[in-house]
């Protein structure tokens, strides 16, 4: 416990250094340095539907069975959370990445990107889409590193332009799913 509060306390330092080195000027162009830290959530059951995460980075937290319906998510960064069976359908997001998340069983039902032109701003990293249900969402140029793809229902999704890099895509159903312009680089789709 001691090194967890040693380590965020020298990320609080290190960052304050930095700001306060800065020039008059400078200010204002730094007012994005510092986001929102949460550590150790439990939101498991939490209903968050309609709400708006901006500019957060959340680690190891827990929104199992959490409601995020419809809640909108912009410039945030996810670290090893879990959204075991949580509820993304019609979630909107905008700039973010989640890397080492479980959404063992989550719903992503009409899940959806703000800025469908945008390229490569939507990242999963190291992911688990086990048993997903996909159907009918919009992954238009997400970008899929090293992902977990088993037993997903991908039924009417659209993933154009999207990128998948080193997953493993056994999907249990594609039917109607749009792949179109879409990269596999060491992702092969295993249908039996």
């Amino acid at each position: 416990m001691k090194n967890k509060g040693l380590l965020l306390f020298l990320v609080v330092m290190i960052s304050g250094v930095n700001f306060l080195s800065a020039e008059k000027e400078d200010v204002e162009s730094l007012t994005g340095w510092f986001w929102t830290i949460k550590l150790h959530k439990n939101l498991n059951n939490e209903d968050l539907s309609n709400k708006t995460i901006l500019k957060k980075k959340v680690l190891f937290s827990n929104f199992k069975l959490a409601n995020l319906e419809k809640a909108t998510v912009k410039d945030s960064y996810f670290y090893w959370n879990n959204f075991y069976n949580a509820n993304l359908s019609k979630m909107i997001l905008d700039n973010t990445t989640f890397e080492r998340c479980d959404f063992s069983r989550a719903m992503f039902v009409k899940f959806n990107k703000n800025n469908i032109d945008a390229i490569d701003n939507i990242v999963f990293k190291k992911c688990n889409f086990n048993n997903v249900n996909m159907a009918k969402a919009n992954f238009v140029s997400v970008k899929f590193i090293d992902c977990k793809f088993v037993g997903t229902n991908m039924t009417s999704a659209n993933f154009r332009d999207a990128i998948f890099i080193d997953c493993k895509i056994k999907p249990a159903s594609i039917k109607d799913t749009y792949f179109d312009n879409t990269i596999f680089e060491n992702s092969p789709i295993d249908i039996e």
